[in-house]
């Protein structure tokens, strides 16, 4: 098509020339002017005027089914680059629920947990009610600390007491150490017993567990002086026995001595010298049994010191034990501390679960935030390539009306020339018909305006997933913070938390 895609500023002129040298426009109009073509009283066009419009007719419809191509292709591609049906939307309709499936597992857990909670607070409170319980419950934080300080007692009583028993023992250190090691042992068993099962029991505010452990208190006391009394007597029989047989050899000494001393005083010759000698023997053998028959009376010798250190040694490590058994594991009063200890691990739990819920909602906002964001970022993306190939259309799309005018006007210049030219050389008179407006067809539709309109929509429904998305973003931060301050709430009014 001849200057169909020329600049139409400035460009009419030179499409007015050329079609008027390819039309010969200038001969043919003087040649109807000397023939006196048309008539002065014709109502129709000449030939010529007709064949111009005709042509710049054809050049307006190429024009025009250029536009209509190249609006096809323009289609075509805005079509291929258009974003999903309601993409947004889905991603938005996703979102939404993965959230509120996320929420209602936190609220079902959540409940699980303080229900939990709620029945162990309400089972110490019921207790504390129960056993006049007006003071919270005391144990250590270490049940760890409270056992090593037992054995370290054990520990100690086997050490001093292995050196009592090695002195007597005829294995030594290693028998005395065996022996002062369960002696060891069996105290402190017995004194944790009696204070954890016996002492305990005994401020029980119902009978028959006071009389229980009354009775298991005083076997435990009864077993402790046992213990400990047989092991003082068996350290001072061991005493007695080691101490006869040394009195048997100190007699067996001091009679072997005076039998030597009398053989000497029966040697003498002089009767006056061996009655004095006899009599001397005598004499010293008298003083040698009184002196190895001094120390066998008195409290010394009943019960030796060792064995009083033994005694008191056992009672003391013994006492010991009962008191940490009493409080050094667990509240003085039996099962006070375990329904204290499970009511803090239940609140504990419910607090945990609420820090992880909060952070699982948070997690599950964050990833509605990412899939709402990745939709409409999508959309946007697609939008930017329609709007990118809507903008490089085709020169026939741009300022088609101003084109097809284009034609119009040069339609005009050319009939306008020919009635001058043909005027000139005519003698008769010019029909009535010159002068006359160029007749102008009327542009078919804008070739822009039905991808224009798909354009637009795509920005208007770009614009309304933007803002249905920071929109449905504030909706569901608010639901899920008033969902979790909700259910804290009712968690803490529950009774969910220790009296």
């Amino acid at each position: 098509m001849d200057g169909g895609d020329r600049d139409p500023v400035g460009g009419e002129h030179a499409d007015a020339e050329d079609l008027a040298r390819k039309l010969r426009l200038r001969a043919r109009a003087r040649a109807d002017g000397l023939a006196d073509r048309p008539g002065p009283d014709s109502l129709d066009r000449a030939g010529l005027e007709e064949e111009i419009l005709a042509t710049v007719s054809r050049r307006q419809d190429g024009l025009a089914d250029q536009a209509a191509a190249d609006a096809e292709r323009l289609m075509a591609k805005l079509a291929a680059a258009a974003p999903p049906v309601d993409g947004a939307g889905l991603a938005i309709t996703s979102a939404r629920l993965a959230v509120r499936q996320a929420a209602g597992r936190a609220q079902q857990e959540l409940a699980s947990v303080a229900a939990r909670a709620q029945r162990t607070a309400a089972d110490l409170m019921a207790f504390r009610q129960v056993h006049r319980r007006d003071s919270e419950a005391e144990y250590p934080a270490s049940v760890l600390l409270a056992f090593g300080l037992l054995a370290i007692a054990a520990l100690f009583e086997a050490s001093f007491s292995a050196t009592l028993f090695a002195q007597e023992d005829a294995h030594g250190l290693l028998g005395g150490a065996a022996t002062a090691v369960g002696l060891a042992g069996a105290n402190v068993s017995i004194g944790f017993l009696g204070g954890f099962l016996g002492l305990r029991y005994l401020q029980h505010v119902r009978l028959v567990p006071r009389i229980v452990g009354a009775v298991c208190f005083a076997v435990a006391l009864l077993a402790a002086l046992t213990l400990n009394g047989f092991a003082a007597l068996w350290r001072q029989d061991t005493a007695h026995l080691a101490q006869a047989r040394a009195d048997v050899q100190a007699r067996a000494a001091i009679v072997e001595d005076d039998g030597r001393c009398m053989q000497r005083a029966r040697g003498r010759s002089d009767p006056e010298a061996k009655a004095a000698a006899a009599q001397a023997c005598e004499n010293t053998r008298r003083a040698a049994l009184s002196s190895l028959t001094a120390g066998q009376t008195g409290l010394a010798q009943q019960f030796s010191p060792q064995a009083l250190v033994l005694l008191m040694l056992g009672l003391g490590v013994w006492t010991f034990s009962v008191l940490k058994g009493f409080n050094g594991i667990d509240d003085p009063y039996p099962n006070y501390g375990k329904l204290d200890r499970i009511a803090q691990a239940a609140e504990a739990e419910l607090l945990a679960v609420q820090q992880d819920l909060h952070a699982e909602m948070k997690a599950a906002l964050k990833a509605a935030e990412e899939t709402i964001s990745s939709a409409v970022r999508r959309q946007e993306e697609a939008v930017g390539r329609m709007r990118q190939a809507y903008n490089t259309a085709g020169p026939s799309l741009t300022g088609f009306e101003s084109k097809w005018r284009r034609w119009d006007r040069v339609a005009g210049v050319l009939i306008s020339q020919y009635q001058a030219d043909n005027a000139a050389a005519r003698r008769a008179a010019v029909p009535a018909h010159f002068g006359l407006p160029v007749p102008r067809r009327s542009p078919p539709r804008d070739p822009l305006e039905v991808p224009g309109q798909l354009l637009a929509d795509a920005q208007a429904a770009l614009s309304a997933a933007q803002a249905s998305a920071r929109q449905e973003l504030d909706a569901l931060l608010r639901e899920l913070e008033g969902l979790f301050v909700g259910m804290t709430k009712q968690a803490v009014g529950d009774g969910a938390t220790r009296p």
